[in-house]
């Protein structure tokens, strides 16, 4: 049996029907909906924190404009990533990724999505799973399957879950085409 189900529940972006997508209230709700595990996307800003959006840019899930990478956390907490979705949620902000790790249960795992190959945000996130001993609870996944390689290589003993868009690989077929143990 996998967590509390026969099957492993995984709230994508939280839980993204109810609530304005990869924000507090999202996962806070897929948590008490019995999520098993948490899914999530993170870009690095300009001042170099983890920031929590699926997009590189703003546009599309708050009333910002502008590449997460070209404006800092203070800039970004100013905008509103909920108005959107309902009256309700008007004034959620993007959360950092260490706001995720101080909201979320211990029993509930993290799936962190990573778009691209950035050696800050590879160096950063290893720095934070480091110093919060979550190495065990946290697995990484991307579509870049290069950039995960380059995660595994610089931490071993980070788990890491290849994305497909075509015909997968098996486990083993992965391992044997990138040296590394595959997590999922």
């Amino acid at each position: 049996m996998i967590g509390h189900h026969d099957v492993e529940v995984v709230g994508h972006r939280g839980a993204a029907g109810d609530a304005p997508e990869n924000t507090l209230t999202s996962f806070a709700m897929a948590v008490e909906q019995g999520a098993d595990a948490i899914e999530l996307d993170v870009h690095l800003s300009k001042d170099g924190r983890i920031v929590v959006c699926h997009d590189a840019t703003v546009n599309r899930t708050t009333n910002g404009k502008g590449a997460i990478a070209d404006l800092t956390v203070d800039e970004l907490k100013k905008f509103d990533a909920g108005f959107w979705a309902a009256k309700q949620f008007a004034g959620e902000r993007l959360p950092l990724l260490e706001e995720v790790f101080d909201l979320v249960p211990a029993a509930v795992r993290i799936n962190i999505e990573i778009k691209s190959d950035s050696p800050a945000l590879r160096e950063s996130l290893i720095d934070m799973l480091h110093r919060r001993g979550l190495l065990e609870r946290v697995f990484v996944s991307s579509f870049n399957h290069e950039c995960l390689i380059n995660l595994k290589k610089a931490e071993p003993n980070v788990r890491i879950g290849l994305l497909y868009d075509v015909e997968p690989l098996t486990p083993t077929q992965a391992r044997d085409k990138y040296g590394v143990d595959i997590y999922s």
